[in-house]
């Protein structure tokens, strides 16, 4: 919809946007205001940029038809939307960040919400980081000494089980749900009950002024609600020019506003408060000191999560923080495609062109109708993990979907191991789970079960197998090891990924299939090579069967080493290769010798 509302719809939102050298982000949220259903006007208030970000509003002609206030000088975030909502005239006032993008339903979503209840105020929507994660803040409880002290554990050690003001920790709930206080950087708010309670405190400059805020409300006797229904992304400290140190200044002189307004009980209380600020000030101030670059924000203007919001169809990838994703992703960008991957440390994954990370949380967290679109799925998640993601399969535009099981439910079909039989069973389980949904749905839907997966820095057979002839110089072997083996290598696997989105038609979606190496070999040959190429002459030794068992039962007792039983030592002498069982077709497959 644009400024001018040519559907002819009765504007009823005010949008606020306080803006302070937000560069690019500006206009990418201004756009996605727009793209809301809800007819609205928009007014943008400048604190004295200097980085000429405002100047797009006059720059694009989509953006025509924004009020933009100028301000000479930063008057603070408080003073600023009290001067955009002074000019306003809608019966709801949004108050919006610059460095914030919103899903196209969310505000009409937040309007539907007050409409329903009479008694609320407020409502506030779940805040995303640019990695689809809750951002602490959006649902919170009034600051008191308890919660204050354990905001500040919770910095340092994030785990802490201590009160806190922010309930991120908690479930999200599944809808709307009356809260102590949400984010300032986006809520909806009546217009009556904002001019009620006198505005947004202007002696609070940065920070403590939605607490304050939303206390008010409260006070005077509407609800605070949040919406989990209501997504919006942020950046936070995305204004360029904003220092740590002026934002350590500002979150103290917020504190001391804040309990000089609300006064705890108790002289004690208030002493151990006052102390408390101080510390976490000089705290944040000592820490500034050693962080590059000296603003608040790393990046001037970050990149935001456009393949989250974009309208044209990509490709996900479940899981991909592991060999066969790194070799995937790779490959699928080196062709043009646009993929978003998930992983639970996003921050840690590699930059890859066209591909956007982002936390699994994102899509268990927000509504069906803000996911980002997609049309094809591969899953390297552990295969029971697909369920969580059930909604996914689900999804209209859906063409098909590759899941990645293991050979394993082929290799330890007749252990006696408990954790290995246990592993079996969900194997078993959960493909039938898929299959069912495939066809349910009526999505191609294939299974792939990989033999041994090698190649890349993540997978824990081949690469502890050279880790020991690297430190030990030899490697310990049972008598007769000679069961065969076919391990795979991760690349190939991708590559095989490339040529089924090329060729859709030509796979066979109907069973699940092996997907193995091009060279079979025998345990004993396989191990000297991988000594070989890591340590040089391979040095094997033969070792009893019954100290191998000795020493691997002792080790299962180590941390992360539960996997490591005495059934290992029987499967050197087990053949893996299963020449009978359904393999992926020449034409589609053609995977290279083992080279470790």
């Amino acid at each position: 919809m644009s400024p001018s509302n040519p559907t002819g719809k009765m504007a009823q939102v005010s949008v606020i946007v306080v803006n302070y050298n937000s560069g690019n982000l500006l206009a990418t949220c201004l756009s996605s205001v727009y793209q809301s259903p809800v007819a609205q006007e928009i007014i943008v208030v400048d604190n004295g940029s200097i980085d000429h970000s405002s100047d797009v509003i006059k720059e694009n002609r989509n953006l025509s038809g924004v009020k933009l206030i100028r301000n000479s000088r930063n008057l603070g975030f408080s003073s600023a939307v009290n001067m955009g909502v002074n000019i306003s005239t809608k019966e709801y006032l949004l108050i919006l960040n610059p460095d914030c993008v919103i899903r196209p339903h969310a505000l009409e979503r937040m309007v539907l919400i007050l409409e329903q209840n009479s008694d609320a105020g407020v409502v506030g929507g779940l805040v995303l980081d640019f990695f689809g994660a809750e951002q602490a803040g959006c649902r919170r409880r009034d600051p008191n000494l308890e919660r204050s002290i354990g905001k500040f554990a919770k910095e340092w050690i994030p785990k802490i089980p201590v009160p806190s003001i922010d309930m991120t920790h908690l479930p999200l709930p599944t809808s709307e749900l009356p809260v102590d206080a949400i984010s300032g950087s986006f809520f909806l708010v009546r217009r009556r009950i904002f001019d009620a309670v006198g505005g947004l405190d202007e002696g609070y400059f940065l920070h403590f002024e939605d607490l304050d805020f939303c206390r008010k409300v409260r006070e005077s006797g509407s609800l605070v609600l949040f919406s989990p229904r209501a997504c919006a992304f942020h950046q936070k400290g995305a204004s360029g020019g904003v220092t740590t140190r002026k934002i350590a200044r500002y979150k103290y002189l917020g504190f001391k506003r804040y309990f000089k307004n609300y006064p705890p009980d108790g002289l004690l209380a208030t002493v151990l408060l006052a102390t408390l600020s101080r510390i976490m000030f000089c705290v944040q101030l000592s820490t500034s000191v050693f962080q590059e670059p000296k603003t608040a924000n790393r990046l001037a203007h970050p990149t935001i999560p456009l393949p989250l919001i974009s309208s044209h169809s990509q490709i996900m990838v479940l899981g991909g923080r592991c060999d066969l994703g790194e070799f995937l992703l790779t490959r699928l960008s080196a062709c043009g495609y646009d993929i978003i991957a998930t992983s639970r440390s996003p921050e840690k994954c590699p930059i890859i062109p066209r591909v956007q990370w982002i936390n699994p949380e994102f899509l268990t967290n927000v509504p069906v109708a803000d996911y980002p679109k997609f049309s094809r799925l591969f899953s390297l998640l552990p295969l029971w993990e697909i369920q969580k993601y059930s909604e996914l399969l689900t999804n209209p535009d859906l063409s098909s979907v590759h899941v990645f099981s293991s050979s394993s439910i082929l290799s330890k079909a007749s252990s006696k191991v408990p954790t290995e039989k246990s592993l079996v069973r969900a194997l078993v389980a959960s493909e039938d789970w898929f299959l069912k949904q495939m066809k349910k749905s009526r999505v191609a839907g294939k299974v792939l079960r990989p033999t041994m997966i090698y190649g890349g820095r993540y997978n824990r057979n081949i690469n502890k197998i050279k880790t020991i002839a690297k430190y030990l110089r030899i490697f310990p072997l049972v008598d007769e090891a000679t069961g065969q083996r076919q391990p795979v290598h991760a690349d190939d696997i991708a590559e095989f990924c490339i040529t089924a989105l090329r060729e859709p038609k030509s796979e066979n979606f109907s069973d699940p299939a092996l997907i193995s190496g091009g060279e079979v070999l025998d345990f004993s040959q396989m191990i000297a090579q991988v000594v070989q190429h890591t340590a040089g002459q391979p040095r094997l030794i033969n070792a009893p069967a019954e100290l191998l068992r000795f020493a691997l039962r002792l080790l299962s007792y180590l941390p992360g080493q539960k996997n490591m039983t005495a059934a290992i030592v029987d499967r050197t002498r087990q053949n893996l290769v299963y020449p009978d069982e359904i393999h992926l077709p020449p034409r589609l497959f053609s995977p290279r010798r083992f080279y470790p």
